[in-house]
């Protein structure tokens, strides 16, 4: 790995008025670990060293874009610039006050040398900066050394257990980039969630780090296997019901998932949810999917994913794939079919007959609606889901095929 950080030129004239007024900028936290695996991202941290006010600070950016503040204790200033999203912040110390993921009180200190700030770090390859005065690595707890090495580390395991969203940090992390936790990092989770810590975790902080492991993760089977190890099961203890054959099973699907071609990601997120849940009974699906997912809406496309059969041998029968296209995405129903790593000419087959049909991404269009019904003279009752759903029902057997057909066959059954 190159240890030189190169951030968007962009921004130059703002890190060049930064130092001109003897402030030392040094981008922080994620966007050091991912240029350092070659990753792209558009959010960048900096950490602005030196003495100053907030106020001072605020002149200097304001040139730039305004710069929004967040929680005045964090010291922590938002901004966007050329396409960039920047957080500008303080160096600060964390002292734990209560329980939870926010139960900290925050101390900024600008005068703060880079090993102190960094103290606070999660893990070491989160711990790493890069000093924009002197262009240089900052590393003080070895996060470079642990990042070629594909280790995940505390930075400093007296305090690393104080913050129970840290766990399933972890979690993705292991996943996201491929790594394997140390036994002390273990341990300390290991710990944590026998003490029942993660029931301090509201639910949205959940649903994010399953996000993140889900649609971010190169093999999100490492996730769950650390999940496991630290006996996070207890938690999501849906997955206990799984025998090593299925979870065998649904590691090799997870990960074969993240290699599949969507296009966009809740279509990701839908499919590879459907696969983690699969093995499980309805009532344990539900009760997961509603554990670790925001959107209830997701929930019920999901759900809904897993409740539709379909016969790849009937993938020519226009009326077999139009009765699918009512039932779900048929483009989604496929990608999701793609993850069994079977039938690939079938899946592909069908996926080609329902573009062909038009029904790829929604039902065939009726081509009689309730209003068809009232401009015939007929009254708004029970009756007309019968008739909408018969004469629907000829349309995609191919009894008819426009709407003066349809409407004929109406006239004539009413007389």
């Amino acid at each position: 790995m190159n240890e030189t950080i190169r951030y968007p030129k962009e921004l130059t004239p703002i890190i060049k008025t930064l130092i001109d007024a003897k402030i030392t900028p040094v981008i922080v936290g994620g966007y050091v670990r991912d240029t350092l695996l070659q990753y792209q991202s558009k959010d960048i941290d900096i950490e602005l060293f030196g003495t100053f006010t907030q106020e001072q600070l605020i002149s200097i950016l304001k040139p730039f874009a305004t710069p929004h503040l967040v929680g005045k204790s964090f010291g922590v200033f938002k901004s966007t610039y050329k396409g960039y999203d920047i957080d500008f912040s303080l160096p600060r110390k964390e002292y734990k006050t209560a329980k939870g993921h926010t139960g900290f009180s925050i101390v900024s200190d600008p005068t703060l040398s880079f090993q102190e700030a960094s103290l606070r770090r999660d893990f070491t390859i989160n711990a790493m900066g890069f000093d924009l005065l002197n262009n240089q690595l900052l590393d003080p707890y070895g996060g470079y050394n642990d990042l070629n090495k594909k280790i995940l580390r505390v930075v400093n395991k007296y305090t690393f257990g104080e913050d129970p969203l840290r766990v399933l940090r972890a979690m993705q992390m292991v996943a996201r980039f491929v790594l394997t936790a140390n036994k002390v990092l273990i341990d300390i989770c290991r710990k944590m969630v026998s003490e029942n810590i993660l029931d301090e975790l509201p639910h949205q902080r959940i649903a994010t780090e399953f996000e993140k492991l889900l649609l971010k993760g190169k093999r999100p089977s490492l996730g769950i296997i650390f999940l496991q190890e630290i006996g996070g099961f207890q938690y999501f203890n849906e997955f206990q019901t799984l025998t090593p054959t299925q979870h065998a099973t649904l590691h090799k699907r997870l990960d074969h998932t993240q290699t599949l071609h969507y296009t966009h990601n809740t279509q990701h997120f839908i499919v590879i949810l459907a696969v983690l849940v699969e093995q499980l009974c309805k009532t344990s699906q539900s009760s997961l999917l509603e554990k670790i997912v925001l959107q209830k809406k997701v929930i019920n496309q999901t759900l809904q994913l897993l409740d539709v059969t379909f016969d790849l041998n009937n993938n020519n029968d226009t009326k077999a794939i139009y009765t699918l296209a009512t039932q779900i995405d048929i483009a989604l129903y496929c990608t999701y079919l793609a993850t069994r790593n079977t039938q690939h000419k079938a899946i592909t087959t069908l996926y080609n007959n329902a573009k062909k049909l038009g029904v790829l991404h929604k039902p065939l269009a009726p081509l009689i609606t309730g209003k068809d019904l009232i401009a015939l003279g007929l009254k708004p009752s029970q009756k007309f889901s019968y008739i909408l759903r018969d004469i629907y029902e000829k349309q995609i057997e191919g009894k008819v095929s426009t709407k003066d057909e349809a409407l004929a066959l109406i006239q004539e059954k009413i007389v």
